[in-house]
């Protein structure tokens, strides 16, 4: 029963990683790529420069004003390339984690079938299941018992069920 358990734990565990890896990404995009002092000096200035540009009148101080709307705008563009770069660096990081997660997700699986292949999870009458008893006791092959391929695809039918079903109510 523990083992039973265990493993619907996992499956649980890693079905839901994947759909939450852009979370994942996002916290981590947060704590690596953090806008540097440069980045954060030039977005000062520029409100700094936009404070200043709207004290001037343009109809009376037009060749300041707009020599305030050119840096303004030289601020503006500087500060969206740096952004791109770093927008760039965290999509790769969100692709990376999301496709990691879905590895992560498929080798766990692979390597809970492959420990678990010739032990039963749970031992029933064979009776129970009479005209399914190899199905359910796949890849054990021992009458009565549940192998760790048929509750794999239980957990995941439940738990994507349960997926659905939590969706519709939201």
């Amino acid at each position: 029963m523990f083992l039973a358990t265990l493993v619907l734990c996992i499956i649980f565990f890693m079905t839901y990683l994947p759909k939450y890896g852009s979370v994942i990404s996002r916290w981590l995009c947060c704590v690596l790529f953090k806008a540097d002092e440069n980045e954060l000096n030039l977005r000062s200035e520029l409100r700094d420069l936009k404070t200043e540009q709207t004290t001037v009148s343009m109809s009376e101080e037009f060749a300041r004003f707009f020599k305030l709307q050119r840096r303004i705008d030289k601020l503006g563009q500087d500060i969206k390339q740096k952004g791109n770069a770093r927008k760039q660096k965290i999509s790769a990081i969100t692709v990376a984690v999301q496709f990691g997660g879905k590895v992560l997700q498929v080798l766990t699986m692979l390597l809970l079938f492959y420990i678990l292949y010739d032990q039963p999870l749970l031992q029933f009458s064979s009776a129970w299941f009479f005209p399914f008893q190899k199905v359910v006791a796949f890849p054990t092959g021992t009458g009565g018992s549940l192998g760790i391929g048929f509750w794999i695809y239980v957990c995941t039918a439940i738990i994507n069920r349960f997926d659905r079903y939590m969706g519709l109510v939201q």
